[in-house]
């Protein structure tokens, strides 16, 4: 008799456990399943976030590259087209620049005398002004922006891109030049000379 007691108990702490079991597998596909479903409005959200960041390039992409080839055609006759390409590199997203003519790629610095360049980072300058929210301000500095840049029309042609651009967008450029065709398109002119160590500023209207 009391082996068969035994043997009840036993029984009814099997049962117990197999009951606990139970619960826990519940739970546990509960959790599984709420575990699946928050997995998948992540993997939506990935999705939502790359779509509209590959939209966001696409738009970056498009802006970079017609604001710098229209400038390159205001002044070279045969321009280079500039292009833009978003790479993954080591999980990083980086940006490549470079000239393309017919289907041959070119690093912008190897380009020919350097002034494609020139004229390539001041529309980059442009570019970058138009982008930033809030714009701080309307001046935009900058230095010897085509010191590279020779030929018998290319100087004025660009020197005009410069002034037109700043009528356009309503910009203050501030040049930093020593290039003759700059300054016959600046609406103030400032010499700066120096004589022993000293600066002085000097207002005029041509050099």
């Amino acid at each position: 008799m009391t082996q068969l007691s035994d043997y009840r108990t036993q029984l009814e702490r099997l049962k117990g456990q197999k009951q606990a079991y139970r619960k826990q597998l519940c739970a546990q596909i509960a959790k599984l399943g709420h575990l699946e479903a928050r997995s998948d409005v992540l993997e939506q959200m990935r999705i939502a976030v790359q779509v509209a960041a590959q939209d966001t390039q696409k738009e970056l992409k498009w802006h970079l590259s017609e604001t710098v080839s229209d400038a390159l055609a205001a002044v070279f006759e045969d321009p280079y087209e500039f292009k833009v390409d978003f790479v993954l590199r080591r999980n990083k997203m980086e940006v490549d620049f470079y000239f393309q003519r017919l289907e041959n790629q070119i690093a912008i610095l190897e380009a020919a005398g350097g002034g494609s360049a020139d004229v390539a980072a001041f529309a980059l300058r442009i570019a970058m002004y138009l982008l930033s929210k809030p714009r701080l301000n309307n001046t935009l500095v900058i230095d010897e922006p085509l010191q590279n840049l020779k030929g018998n029309q290319y100087p004025q042609l660009a020197c005009q891109l410069l002034y037109d651009t700043a009528e356009k967008l309503g910009l203050q450029l501030i040049v930093v030049t020593h290039e003759s065709d700059v300054v016959n398109v600046a609406n103030k002119v400032i010499k700066v000379t120096q004589t022993n160590g000293v600066s002085k500023c000097h207002a005029q209207d041509s050099i």
